[in-house]
C-alpha cells in the first residue's frame, strides 16, 4: 500500500505527522507537486535541474492518473488544494477511485474571501468544488476549529468526517536541547519579505531598539529594499532563505523573541504556520499581530497579552522588550510556556490526529 500525498508546491512539512503514521505502518510516502509551470520556472531561475525534472516527472504521472484513475484504486491520498483552484476539475477524474483526505487551513468558505479569484466561470468552478467536497473526498484534516465550522456552515459537511489535526513540529531539529546562552536580547523574522509580512514595522522596531539584536531570514520581492535599509542598522543581521532546517534552528536558539507583524490583505492573513511553533519550540517568546493562527495558537495561553493589533504592534513590542529587560524571571518564565505550547504541536502528539481522519477515509 502506498500513502500519496498532493499539493501545490513546497516543503511538504506541513505533513509531518502523517509521515509519523506512514513509519509507523511501514506504508510507503510519495510526494507530487501540481504547480508544474512554476516549479520549472524556479527551478530555471535557482539553476536546479534536478527541481526541474522532478517538476516534469509529476506532471506526467498525474496525468497518466487523470488518464487511468483507475491506477489509484484503493490508494489513500491526502491533497491539499486551495479554495478554489479551477485544477479541482482534474482531481475530481484523478482521486475518483481513492480514500481522499483533503488537507486545508483556510478559515473563509463563505465566498467572502478565497486565495484564487476568477473572473470567468466562477459558478461553474464553484460547482466542481462543491462535487469535490461532497462526493470526492471522504475525510477532511482542518487545521483548526474555524475551519471545521466553515465547512459545515458553507458546504453542509458531516461533522463526523472531519478531524482537527494541526500542522506539527520535528522535536528531534526543533528543540531545547542546546539552548544557546545569551545575555543580550536577540529577535528574530523568519518568512517572505513582502509588504503583507509586517517587514517595515519590523526595521523601524529594530531602529528604535538599538540595544536589541535582530535576526531577519527570507528572501521575496522586498528583500533588497530589506538589505539596503539593514545597511544602515547595525543590530540587524540578514540571511536569504534557509533550507537546511538545523541551521534554522540553531538561529531561533540564539533567539529570544519570535516576531510575526503579519498585516491582513483582502485575500491573505496569517493562518496556522509553522514558523511559530518551531521557534517557540526552541525558546522563542512569540510577538505577533492578532490573525488567524497566532491567535489560536495563543489564545487559550498565558502568552496571548503577547499578541496585539497591527495597528498597536510596533508600540506593543516596544514595551515587551522594556517589559522583559527589567523582569529576567518573566523572560525565563515565558520562554517555559512557549516549550510547553509548542509541544501540543510535535510530529509524535499529531500523529495520532492524523491516525484517526486516515482510518475515517477507509471506512
Amino acid at each position: 500500500m502506498i500513502m500519496i500525498i498532493i499539493h501545490e508546491y513546497g516543503e511538504p512539512s506541513h505533513y509531518i505527522g502523517a509521515t509519523k503514521v506512514a513509519e509507523l505502518y511501514n506504508t510507503r510516502l510519495s510526494y507530487y507537486e501540481f504547480s508544474t509551470l512554476k516549479l520549472i520556472f524556479s527551478g530555471v531561475k535557482k539553476r536546479n535541474q534536478k527541481f526541474i525534472l522532478k517538476a516534469i516527472r509529476d506532471f506526467f504521472l498525474l496525468f497518466s492518473f487523470f488518464l487511468f484513475p483507475r491506477l489509484l484504486k484503493g490508494e489513500t491520498v491526502i491533497i491539499g488544494i486551495a479554495p478554489i483552484d479551477y485544477r479541482v476539475f482534474f482531481f475530481n477524474r484523478i482521486l475518483k477511485y481513492s480514500h481522499v483526505i483533503y488537507h486545508t487551513s483556510w478559515t473563509k468558505w463563505d465566498g467572502s474571501k478565497y486565495p484564487k479569484q476568477y473572473s470567468f466561470n466562477k459558478k461553474l468552478i464553484l460547482k466542481w468544488w462543491s462535487f469535490f467536497l461532497k462526493h470526492r473526498v471522504n475525510s477532511f484534516a482542518v487545521v483548526t476549529e474555524t475551519v471545521k465550522q466553515q465547512l459545515v456552515d458553507n458546504f453542509n459537511i458531516d461533522k463526523s468526517k472531519i478531524v482537527v489535526v494541526y500542522h506539527s513540529y520535528e522535536s528531534s531539529t526543533f528543540n531545547v536541547k542546546t539552548k544557546n546562552k545569551n545575555d543580550k536580547l536577540k529577535a528574530i523574522f523568519v518568512g517572505r519579505l513582502v509588504k503583507e509580512k509586517g517587514v517595515d514595522d519590523l526595521l523601524a522596531i529594530a531602529k528604535i531598539n538599538s540595544e536589541v539584536e535582530f535576526i531577519i531570514v527570507g528572501e521575496g520581492p522586498l528583500s533588497e529594499h530589506v538589505k539596503i535599509e539593514a545597511r544602515e542598522i547595525s543590530n540587524v543581521n540578514v540571511y536569504n532563505f534557509i533550507k537546511d532546517k538545523n541551521k534554522l534552528a540553531d538561529l531561533y536558539r540564539e533567539s529570544t523573541f519570535i516576531l510575526l507583524p503579519s498585516k491582513r490583505t483582502p485575500f491573505w492573513e496569517e493562518l496556522f504556520g509553522m514558523v511559530l511553533i518551531e521557534a517557540m519550540a526552541c525558546g522563542c517568546i512569540p510577538l505577533c499581530t492578532d490573525h488567524n493562527g497566532p491567535s489560536i495558537i495563543l489564545g487559550h495561553s498565558t502568552l496571548k497579552i503577547n499578541v496585539f493589533s497591527e495597528d498597536e504592534y510596533i508600540q506593543s513590542v516596544n514595551a515587551s522588550f522594556k517589559k522583559y529587560q527589567n523582569q529576567p524571571h518573566l523572560l525565563v518564565e515565558d520562554r517555559i510556556n512557549a516549550i510547553a505550547i509548542a509541544q501540543k504541536y510535535s510530529k509524535e502528539s499529531i500523529a495520532d490526529f492524523w491516525a484517526a481522519v486516515i482510518k475515517l477515509a477507509k471506512e
